[in-house]
């Protein structure tokens, strides 16, 4: 399957004791890790839905062993002209990565539309839920609740283009969005944290950034992909004629960053902590196209770009994304670059305050998996 490679930079759950005064770190022990993972990809000719396809896998039922991938192409890959992508992977997240950040999740989806009455819809998506209990020793209180910060891990890119400039790109969009919940106790679905970033085409052919959240991010047009090349041995003038066929041409770049939320737990309850990451892709008849990437680099934008400028050009402008959402760091204003750490095993971590935000993980210690192995 194209494009199956590792990159890391993805988002997960930290853990952290907050404003409690603590002296040592906590223990948590996690009873259980599960993840879903699809790819779904629909093809429209007049606005009709006439094909579709889909694939899932789900650790561990239908999959124990790492890596799990799943992926779709519909269309014809070879034609260059009409086809979509949808890939998602997900990896051990107590394997070594020599940072915080397990990096454990990967997701891409590509379309590209240039039949006058053909447009898709890609989307690819992957939930973790852990089970995981505090016990009072492990936040250092004997009852009464406890507050708790956990940290997201964010990296990604979108991008939208269109090869006529001033054309109605009503519908034409990219997407990627993270959402945390919380179940505990019998209770419904608490919504803990949502981020995300949306590029969307207007009636008057401009393209629109709408980020949800607190979240870093760099949007602009050539002109942003231009001032990072260079770095990885390409030249400006490559990406600039890779570039210059599209009348409109749009990218959003998240650097690897890190956010925080709060949130309230209760000793020695039992809960799930849910994460659930989207990236979504749809064009327009007639020439658009568009990309969104989250933890993981484009590796078949390329093939979709070919349907409005020359494989050279396309290869360029690959490359150029993928370097330039790597170059940047994230403002300290409203995310913090991820700083090494050590491997991280698992992706939860409890401290204390007074340590900042430093991680103590917990997947090594005492993770009990009922089902399955890794």
């Amino acid at each position: 399957m194209p494009g199956m490679h590792e990159k890391t930079g993805c988002l997960v759950l930290g853990f952290v004791l907050v404003a409690l005064g603590l002296n040592a770190p906590g223990r948590a022990e996690i009873l259980q890790i599960r993840a879903d993972i699809t790819a779904e990809a629909e093809e429209y000719v007049g606005g009709v839905l006439t094909s579709s396809d889909s694939a899932f896998e789900q650790f561990p039922e239908t999959q124990s062993v790492f890596p799990l991938e799943v992926g779709v192409v519909l269309g014809d890959p070879g034609g260059l002209t009409d086809v979509a992508f949808a890939f998602t992977d997900f990896r051990d997240p107590t394997r070594p990565t020599g940072s915080a950040n397990p990096a454990e999740f990967g997701l891409e989806t590509t379309c590209v539309s240039a039949d006058p009455s053909k447009a898709y819809s890609v989307k690819s998506e992957a939930v973790e839920t852990r089970t995981i209990r505090l016990t009072a020793a492990d936040v250092g209180l004997s009852f009464g609740a406890s507050r708790v910060s956990s940290e997201l891990f964010l990296s990604g890119a979108l991008i939208l283009w269109a090869e006529e400039s001033g054309r109605d790109l009503s519908g034409l969009e990219a997407e990627f969005r993270v959402t945390v919940y919380r179940v505990a106790g019998g209770s419904a679905s608490d919504e803990l944290f949502t981020t995300g970033l949306r590029l969307a085409g207007t009636a008057n052919g401009r393209v629109t950034a709408a980020p949800l959240g607190s979240l870093v991010y760099e949007f602009g047009g050539a002109d942003l992909l231009l001032s990072t090349s260079g770095s990885d041995g390409q030249t400006p003038e490559a990406v600039s004629e890779g570039i210059e066929p599209f009348g409109v041409f749009h990218v959003a770049l998240i650097p690897n960053q890190a956010v925080t939320y709060e949130y309230d737990v209760l000793a020695g309850q039992t809960m799930d902590l849910e994460a659930r990451f989207t990236t979504r892709v749809k064009s327009l008849p007639g020439g658009t196209g568009g990309g969104s990437a989250f933890g993981r680099q484009f590796t078949v934008l390329d093939t979709a770009l070919q349907a409005g400028t020359g494989s050279a050009g396309a290869a360029a402008v690959q490359q150029a994304v993928n370097s330039a959402q790597e170059s940047l760091e994230a403002a300290a204003t409203s995310g913090r670059a991820i700083p090494g750490r050590g491997a991280a095993c698992g992706a939860f971590g409890v401290e204390p305050a007074a340590l900042g935000l430093a991680f103590v993980t917990l997947g090594c210690t005492r993770l009990v998996r009922r089902r399955g192995s890794c």
